[in-house]
């Protein structure tokens, strides 16, 4: 839902949408790259940030699939670029 908001340009209620999924996953990855995403859109930079340095300071667990590793990954890249 949260996604579908962004992509119709609601981006207040896909923020508050997303913000709650991303407490409620528990940091899920895939969710955490939506949320940035929406916070970027809105120029919302250190909001972004924290929610980066929070999800990449979780650990994944072994047997998580291939692509919340991958979105894992994503989120330590744009880390570092926000960063530098």
């Amino acid at each position: 839902l949260g996604w579908i908001l962004f992509k119709t340009g609601r981006l207040a209620e896909a923020e508050e949408t997303l913000g709650k999924a991303t407490v409620a996953s528990e940091f899920d990855p895939v969710v955490v790259e939506h949320f940035v995403n929406v916070l970027l859109q809105q120029q919302k930079l250190s909001r972004a940030v924290g929610v980066l340095k929070s999800a990449t300071e979780q650990t994944l667990p072994e047997d998580a699939e291939s692509e919340k590793r991958a979105a894992y990954e994503r989120l330590k890249q744009q880390l570092r670029e926000l960063l530098e």
